[in-house]
């Protein structure tokens, strides 16, 4: 006979109760509503309670060869839960409503050769003596057996039960398991209402299937490595982790696993932008990066954007103003950051224009209608610029031909270009002989085709100077050289000479005047040269060289020699201003005359028999070779003549019978006076010379 300890325990049922039997040796006692509902048969069927039925007070059930009780709902969900072979009803429980209570026992394995200590019951108390058990098989392990019995044998009298020791005290409160932890009995709260369990809360929250509350601990997740958790092979939409590689929470998304660290230990980011801008440009707003950050920019016109680094294109003035932003991470947001952007303003785009068509040569004006605080910028062709608001340019050429840009700026933004085109045109006048050079005005051309290049009219007689088109011209006039006196008369001097290198011209004729040399003189004085005329310039005839015995010469555009003789010497002439230089005196007592004056140079004044070299004249490149006009004439003399002036003076002539040389024509220069009682050389012819660009 085998020997059972048997434990009482106090019994809360809030779930359904079953207690069935295995076999008809127990003869428990079970009250309901008052009534036995199991007597001296516990191998019936096992018994139910119905809601609304109750469960008496003082129940007691024991049994021998059961191993133990089953209790579980059999309506209305919950947990199972299994109690010792004995137990005690220590309050009145009625079946809720909603649920049904089922009691069943279950056999002990009679094949059992010992039966492990059961847990402590609340108090200790004697061990019932033992009855004649039957030949058992081994027993098998409960939860609730009392110490190693003794195998019994058939009919034998069972030994004394041991007595127990002193029971743990049992736990406070209700909805409380107690169970053994092996060596103690340990209190569990576990609360099932079918659907939520609740640990240590009496009341699960509905939403929840499990709800669990405590002070002293938490709830502990699946712990793995990071490798450990790439290992698993096909994870779950929303499988939770612990990854112990990163101390982080991880789950998978379906797609990735997604990490949460609840790191709040970062720096805000720093904003900032690419302004100042100008209107119509790109603002570009930066954040620095933050490892798995998340940002929210916020600012003018209700501006919002989620990424690191937005962009507003095409940008207005009315995006100037702060921008905000914020980084989000592991759930924490940083203070936000502003940045201040500034779009300027483009302005407006100016209005240009011109006072073209022009010729070539005159003053070309741009003009740029006018904004206030700007600079203007000019553009145009062959790489013209220019920086203020009305440009002029001096000297219109052809290649000023085409069209001008203008911008005006202010903060840095660059207005739209205002335009304007541009015709120079040629003057390409008619009248005198035609000419070409290049660029440089030297070198001939066969055409004004040559960009640069310019075009002359040389005008060797008189006539007619007629441009298709206003503008400006360079103009080099010469008048006639004056001739020389007789009987060692004085030189003739250089014809006047004005130079002009810009002077307006329109679209019309204009009479071209070019004067002729005076002629030399014969018993007489010379005579001055003729004017030369254009527009409102006039050249003066150079003055005749005086005759002999005190003859004086005359004024002129430059002066003529004054005579020698015997009895008096005569006095040079005097020059226009501006146009010449006056001529020297002559000698008494001896055959000398002075020499004529020249554009450059005075005449010389007679000292002795020798003759006097005249004036200088002046150089021009005007006509495309670098010439000299208005030489004064040379004078006569009785041991030697005097060479005529650089610019066409005559040479004058020893004593003997020859008469003095002419000036050359159309340079102007005086011409030659003799060294004896012969006459005088004629002055050279004027010119009038007219370039412009092509």
């Amino acid at each position: 006979m085998k020997l059972l300890k048997v434990t009482y325990i106090a019994i809360v049922f809030n779930v359904a109760l079953f207690i069935g039997s295995v076999n008809a040796q127990t003869t428990p006692t079970i009250l309901i509503n008052g009534i036995a509902a199991m007597a001296n048969n516990i191998s019936i069927s096992p018994f139910w309670l119905n809601a609304g039925q109750t469960l008496a007070i003082g129940n007691k059930v024991n049994a021998i060869s059961v191993l133990q009780y089953n209790i579980a709902p059999a309506i209305g969900g919950g947990n199972s839960l299994q109690f010792e072979s004995a137990f005690l009803v220590t309050s009145l429980q009625t079946v809720p409503n909603g649920k049904v209570w089922k009691i069943e026992a279950v056999a002990l394995d009679p094949t059992a050769s010992t039966i492990m200590q059961g847990i402590q019951g609340i108090t200790g108390a004697t061990g019932v003596t033992g009855s004649n058990g039957i030949t058992g098989d081994t027993g098998a392990a409960s939860i609730v057996a009392g110490p190693t019995g003794a195998i019994g044998s058939t009919g034998a009298t069972g030994s004394t039960g041991i007595t127990g020791a002193t029971g743990t005290i049992g736990c406070t409160g209700t909805n409380y398991l107690l169970k053994s932890d092996g060596t103690n009995a340990v209190c569990s709260r576990i609360i099932d209402n079918a659907t939520s369990i609740g640990i240590n809360n009496v009341s699960p929250d509905a939403s929840a299937i499990l709800d669990v509350s405590g002070t002293t601990g938490g709830v502990l997740i699946n712990r793995m490595t990071e490798t450990q958790r790439n290992d698993i092979s096909s994870p779950a939409l929303g499988l939770l982790i612990f990854n112990t590689t990163t101390n982080c929470l991880n789950m998978w998304t379906g797609a990735s696993w997604k990490q949460s660290c609840f790191d709040c230990d970062f720096n805000a980011p720093i904003s900032g932008n690419n302004g100042p801008i100008c209107q119509g440009s790109t603002l570009n707003l930066t954040a620095t990066t933050i490892l798995d950050a998340t940002y929210q920019w916020s600012g003018p016109n209700g501006f919002t954007s989620t990424q690191q680094n937005p962009s507003i294109s095409n940008a207005t003035a009315s995006a100037s103003g702060s921008y905000s932003v914020t980084a989000t991470k592991n759930g924490c947001t940083s203070t936000p950051q502003s940045t201040v952007a500034t779009v300027n303003a483009t302005p407006a785009t100016p209005t240009a224009g011109n006072d073209g068509p022009v010729c070539v040569g005159s003053i070309l004006n741009l003009t740029a209608s006018s904004i206030s605080g700007v600079t203007f910028s000019w553009t145009g062709p062959n790489a013209y610029s220019a920086s203020v608001q009305n440009p002029i340019i001096t000297s219109a050429a052809l290649t000023h031909t085409g069209t001008y840009n203008v911008t005006a700026t202010v903060n840095g933004c660059v207005s739209a270009a205002g335009t304007t085109s541009v015709t120079v045109n040629s003057i390409n006048a008619m009248g005198g002989t035609i000419t070409y050079t290049d660029a440089s005005g030297i070198n001939p051309r066969s055409s004004p085709s040559y960009t640069g290049g310019y075009t002359i009219h040389t005008f060797t007689t008189s006539g007619t100077f007629t441009p298709t088109c206003s503008g400006n011209v360079e103009v080099l006039l010469v008048a006639g050289g004056g001739g020389a006196g007789a009987d060692v008369g004085g030189g003739g001097g250089g014809g006047g000479l004005i130079y002009n290198s810009s002077i307006a011209v329109n679209a019309q004729a204009y009479s071209v005047t070019v004067g002729a040399g005076g002629a030399g003189g014969v018993a007489t004085a010379g005579s001055n040269g003729e004017n030369s005329v254009f527009q409102t310039l006039t050249a003066f005839g150079g003055g005749g060289g005086g005759n002999y015995n005190g003859g004086a010469g005359l004024s002129g555009g430059s002066g003529g020699g004054g005579a020698g003789g015997s009895a008096s010497s005569g006095t040079g002439g005097t020059a226009t201003n501006g146009q010449g230089n006056a001529g020297g005196n002559g000698l008494v007592g001896s055959y000398g005359g002075g020499s004529g004056g020249g554009a450059g140079g005075t005449g010389l004044t007679a000292t002795d028999g020798n003759g006097r070299t005249g004036g200088i004249g002046l150089q021009y490149s005007i006509s495309g070779v670098a010439t000299y006009y208005a030489g004064g004439g040379g004078a006569g003399g009785s041991a030697s003549a005097g060479t005529g002036g650089n610019g066409g003076g005559g040479t004058g002539t020893i004593r003997g019978g020859v008469i003095g040389v002419s000036g050359s024509p159309n340079t102007g220069g005086g011409g030659g006076g003799p060294g004896g009682s012969q006459g005088g050389g004629s002055g050279g012819s004027g010119i009038v010379i007219i370039k412009y660009h092509n």
